[in-house]
């Protein structure tokens, strides 16, 4: 069956790394209480949909071809990992940051902080993790927060990410 992709995405942050995360390469498991700790954050509440993205890009190609044939193969190389985050930022009633509800800012809003994101996909978004869910974990850097070129909309903060790793996992039972 097919699904619409409007809502259908959860991704939670935290610092903390996966255990097991630089160890083997098959399904992570990944304890419910890990995504539902402290520190853990349901980021798919603050980012805005336009601009916000993390997954695979294109891998790198080569070329090469057999001595004895004109044509070259085009062969793919190391895999590209990238994402943008589009914070939305949090305000009081006096147009001051207000620190409790812009949690998300606070995680990841300088440069060089290291966080991994969780991203499952299908569900509603606003559904609580579960057991047997699955998804990708993302190992992520942040870079320096940047004022988006479009200004329309709520006002938010794009953060570029160096994605340096995912690894797929499943919401342990």
């Amino acid at each position: 069956m097919l699904v619409m992709s409007k809502g259908r995405e959860r991704i939670t942050t935290t610092n903390t790394k996966p255990t097991g995360f630089d160890t083997g390469d098959g399904v992570l498991s990944v304890q419910l209480t890990a995504l539902n700790g402290t520190g853990c954050i349901v980021a798919s509440d603050h980012l805005s949909r336009e601009g916000s993205y993390i997954g695979a890009a294109a891998s790198e190609t080569f070329k090469d071809g057999a001595l004895g044939s004109e044509n070259d193969y085009t062969g793919f190389g190391a895999s590209n990992l990238e994402g943008l985050f589009s914070v939305w930022r949090q305000y009081n009633e006096n147009g001051q940051i207000d620190p409790a509800k812009d949690v998300l800012f606070t995680q990841i809003g300088e440069k060089g902080v290291e966080f991994y994101a969780y991203s499952r996909k299908g569900k509603k978004g606003e559904a609580a993790w579960a057991a047997g869910d699955e998804g990708y974990v993302y190992q992520c850097v942040s870079d320096e927060p940047q004022d988006p070129r479009d200004r329309n909309g709520f006002i938010k903060n794009d953060i570029a990410l160096s994605v340096q790793k995912r690894r797929k996992f499943r919401v342990a039972a």
